[in-house]
């Protein structure tokens, strides 16, 4: 019989310390801000959507928000999707092998083009997702219309 006390092992864990000359904080940044811009923009879109359903009602801003919901995940798949384009491409221009470099990004593309037809046209069905999981059908029929516009 096993004794009722559990035993816990005690890990060392080792803490990594980012360091970063004064070279290459700049070329960080040069890569960092229009990152940082396009997240400001995104939020600032966001707000303005908020701020105008607002102004057309509350069931407005019921049929936005769910149908946002849905949208960003889509959003999200989408990027998750062809996120190894840009791991590839850095990966086999670091090594110098850039003949693999565009063969990688073309088929990119391709893929980028059909994920995003395909998580389009899914946005035209919002309606039928959103009654599918239980909402009313006043919400489905409002979200389902907003998340068609976003796609």
């Amino acid at each position: 019989m096993r004794n009722s006390r559990t035993k816990f092992t005690s890990y060392k864990i080792r803490t990594a310390v980012l360091v970063v000359s004064k070279h290459e904080i700049w070329p960080i940044i040069r890569l960092a801000a229009p990152v940082l811009l396009a997240r400001a923009g995104a939020i600032l879109i966001i707000t303005v959507d908020v701020a105008m359903c607002g102004y057309a009602g509350t069931k407005e801003i019921a049929f936005y928000g769910l149908a946002n919901g849905l949208h960003v995940s889509l959003i999200l798949i989408g990027i998750g999707s062809v996120l190894p384009v840009a791991i590839l491409t850095a990966s086999y221009e670091g090594n110098g092998n850039f003949a693999n470099c565009g063969a990688i990004w073309r088929v990119g593309m391709v893929h980028a083009l059909a994920i995003g037809i395909s998580l389009g046209i899914l946005m035209l069905y919002g309606e039928y997702f959103f009654r599918l999981v239980g909402q009313s059908e006043e919400l489905s029929v409002g979200a389902g219309r907003v998340l068609a516009m976003h796609g």
